[in-house]
């Protein structure tokens, strides 16, 4: 992913951008949860960005931001159908979380700028989608990671520090969202049917994590892709 910034063309979208640990087996810290798409995550009042990232829509951004990896076609239009199956509305995008939403205290494009340092540090590497699980705290329905788990989390803890630090509500657990405040009495169907239709699924479940994009939220809960880097590729097998 490129370190410039992308002002061409800023990319809205909707994401849950969740990264929690939703099982019981976690603790919890002393915290509200906050909505899985990041809607009732601190908003504060509205805020812009300094010059050199867009700002299109600067006057409707609120005070939350998070980093994401988004998963490539065919993968992510496959994930993507599958979540609009139990929400026709959703308008997320298929993505890996590395951090999930939080307020920044400091100058955003400072925060990013020290993201990018500490990012570095890290090689692209691979991840390979598990099975459909649901997590039993909270009943959200996802795909558990077979590979590239333990790598997600070190790159988490290293960047959940100083100015970026937030005292999450769970444990960060990577994995990738299907569902979300389904009815209980329909969650245990509504898995049935995405075993089902992830059994289907023909092409590689492997996917390489190169690219990472710093987003923000706005009013609306539609998520803004700010910047975005690349990580090295040559030590991926």
């Amino acid at each position: 992913m490129s370190e410039e910034i992308e002002s061409e063309s800023v990319s809205e979208s909707v994401l849950d951008h969740s990264g929690y640990v939703h099982s019981v087996t976690g603790s919890r810290v002393n915290h509200p949860q906050p909505h899985l798409n990041g809607a009732s995550l601190p908003s504060e009042s509205p805020t812009s960005l300094p010059d050199g990232f867009p700002d299109g829509i600067h006057d409707t951004r609120i005070n939350s931001f998070a980093l994401v990896s988004y998963l490539p076609d065919p993968l992510a239009a496959f994930l993507n159908h599958l979540r609009h199956h139990f929400a026709a509305d959703c308008m997320a995008r298929a993505h890996i979380t590395v951090l999930p939403p939080r307020p920044l205290a400091a100058d955003p494009r400072a925060v990013w700028r020290v993201a990018q340092t500490m990012l570095q540090e890290f090689e692209s590497f691979t991840i390979e989608l598990g099975d459909v699980e649901v997590f039993p705290a909270t009943q959200v329905m996802y795909i558990a990671l077979n590979a590239g788990y333990a790598e997600l989390v070190a790159m988490h803890s290293r960047l959940n520090t100083g100015a970026i630090a937030f005292d999450e509500p769970f444990h960060y657990h990577p994995h990738i969202t299907l569902a979300q405040g389904l009815d209980p009495s329909a969650v245990q169907s509504a898995l049935v049917y995405a075993q089902r239709r992830w059994t289907e699924y023909n092409h590689s479940r492997r996917h390489v994590i190169d690219r990472l994009t710093f987003v923000q939220n706005t009013v609306a809960n539609r998520w803004t892709d700010l910047d975005s880097l690349d990580l090295p590729t040559h030590a991926v097998r």
